[in-house]
């Protein structure tokens, strides 16, 4: 909607789609293109203009596919568009170091829709991206070791994942039912700190019997909850 001369003007547009002479100073244009203005006053006194009206781009958006991660992984939500200097939102946020990114990471802890708002002015465009979370095991541990110091496989360890951000305490049993090896953690795993001692075989001093044995793992996660895992481990000499 283009408004042009005084309301005392006789004033013509001329252009693509359109031809208008005399018909008042305000006149819709609906096509792209170079238009011609022109305008007389009362007094006979004619002037003219010329103007481009530039193509309408709307906004074109574009995510990264749906796609799946393992549980504690980390991925970037990349998005492309066809304009600079724009305004990003994205939700839910509450694991973005910064939401207002246009390829931020994320880790999320469960499955997770991602919408992505882009506003250009009082244009709005918006897509969301569906993040699966493939849950698997939090911590894997060796299921036989040889303690008999020739210095292979002498020791025996759980190694957790990404997922894990404390272990706790870890416990092994002899078939009787008998505690042969305890160890409490050192310290936030997930952030850098000590984890758990290795057991070499040994207990109270004196090496264990070759046979199976049953732990008992206490592990805290991310998102604050505390499980108990349990396995078995051969010793064999």
């Amino acid at each position: 909607d283009v408004r042009v001369g005084a309301d005392d003007e006789r004033v013509g547009v001329v252009g693509p789609g359109l031809d208008s002479v005399g018909g008042g100073t305000r006149f819709a244009i609906q096509n792209a293109g170079s238009y011609l203005v022109t305008a007389t006053t009362p007094f006979g006194c004619d002037t003219s203009a010329t103007f481009e009206l530039a193509p309408y781009v709307p906004l074109d958006l574009r995510l990264l596919p749906d796609t799946s991660i393992r549980f504690g992984d980390s991925l970037r939500l990349w998005s492309q568009v066809n304009y600079a200097d724009l305004d990003y939102r994205w939700v839910p946020n509450e694991r973005f170091p910064d939401s207002a990114l246009a390829a931020p990471w994320a880790r999320p802890l469960n499955s997770t829709t991602y919408e992505l708002s882009v506003a250009r002015g009082s244009c709005v465009a918006r897509k969301v991206v569906r993040i699966t979370v493939v849950q698997r095991d939090p911590v894997y541990a060796p299921n036989v070791f040889s303690p008999n110091g020739d210095g292979i496989n002498d020791l025996w360890e759980v190694f957790p994942n990404a997922s894990i951000r404390e272990l706790r305490s870890l416990s092994v049993f002899d078939r009787w039912g008998g505690l042969v090896y305890f160890s409490e953690g050192l310290g936030d795993w997930g952030g850098g700190g000590l984890p758990l001692k290795a057991w070499d075989g040994h207990s109270r001093g004196r090496k264990v019997n070759p046979g199976v044995y049953a732990w008992l793992l206490k592990a805290e996660t991310f998102d604050g909850e505390v499980t108990v895992l349990t396995g078995d481990v051969t010793v064999v000499d």
